[in-house]
C-alpha cells in the first residue's frame, strides 16, 4: 500500500496543470499528502484550507495568499475524508477568459462578415435577373418586339423569364396576323376600286348610248314631221 502511496503520490506531483496550476491532495487531518511546496506539513493553519474542512465537500474557493489571488477547486474521497483540489493563480484563469473572449468576439466578427457576404451575393444572384427582365420589358414598351430573356434557370425567376419569352411570341403572332388581315382589307379595297372604275366607264357607256338614241329618235321625228 506504501508503494502504491508513493506512486500516486509521484504520479500527482509530476501532473502539469494548465494556466499555473498545480495539484493538492490533504488527508483527514489536513496533511499535506501532495503539494509542490510542503508535502507532509499541516496545512489547516490556512483559512482557506479550513474552509474545505468546514463547508461542502466541494466547491470553489477565492483567496488571496503569498500576494496573488488564487482560486481552489475542490471535492472530497468521503470514505477516506481526503480533499482533492487544483489551484490556479486567478490572473491567469482570468487573462486565458479573456483571451477565449476575445477568440470568440473575432470568430463572431468572421462569421456575421462572412455571413453578410452570403446574403449580399445571394440576394444580387436574385436581383440580377429581376433587373434584366425589367431592362427588355422597357425595350417591349419602346416597340422592340426581338427581345428575348436568356434566363433558365430552375426557380420563379426562370419560370417568369420562359412567360416572358412565351409573351413576345404571343405578341409577334398577333401583330402577324393583323398585318395579313390589313394587307386583305387593302386588296378587297383595290378589287372594289377597281369594280368602281368599271361600273362607271360601264355606266358612262350606256349613258352616251342612251343619248345617242334619243338624239336619234328627235331627228327622226323631225323629219317626219317634213
Amino acid at each position: 500500500i506504501d508503494i502504491e502511496l508513493s506512486t500516486l503520490m509521484n504520479n500527482v506531483s509530476q501532473t502539469k496543470l494548465s494556466h499555473g496550476g498545480y495539484p493538492m491532495i490533504l488527508d483527514a487531518d489536513g496533511i499535506a499528502i501532495v503539494h509542490p511546496t510542503s508535502p507532509g506539513e499541516n496545512m489547516k493553519a490556512f483559512a482557506f484550507i479550513e474552509n474545505m474542512y468546514s463547508g461542502s465537500e466541494e466547491g470553489v474557493i477565492h483567496y488571496a495568499h503569498e500576494g496573488f489571488n488564487r482560486v481552489n477547486i475542490f471535492t472530497t474521497i468521503s470514505e477516506l475524508g481526503w480533499k482533492i483540489s487544483t489551484v490556479y493563480d486567478e490572473n491567469n484563469i482570468i487573462e486565458t477568459a479573456i483571451a477565449l473572449q476575445n477568440s470568440m468576439y473575432l470568430v463572431a466578427f468572421i462569421t456575421l462578415v462572412l455571413f453578410f457576404i452570403v446574403l449580399y451575393v445571394s440576394i444580387s444572384r436574385f436581383i440580377r435577373p429581376l433587373h434584366l427582365l425589367n431592362g427588355h420589358m422597357d425595350a417591349v414598351a419602346q416597340g422592340d418586339l426581338t427581345v428575348r430573356s436568356d434566363i433558365h434557370s430552375k426557380d420563379e425567376i426562370g419560370a417568369l423569364s420562359a412567360n416572358f419569352n412565351t409573351m413576345i411570341e404571343s405578341m409577334n403572332n398577333l401583330i402577324g396576323v393583323v398585318k395579313e388581315s390589313a394587307a386583305d382589307v387593302r386588296n378587297s379595297s383595290e378589287n372594289l376600286n377597281a369594280v368602281a372604275e368599271e361600273t362607271k366607264a360601264s355606266s358612262e357607256e350606256v349613258a352616251h348610248a342612251v343619248n345617242e338614241i334619243a338624239q336619234g329618235s328627235a331627228r327622226s321625228a323631225e323629219d317626219d314631221e317634213t
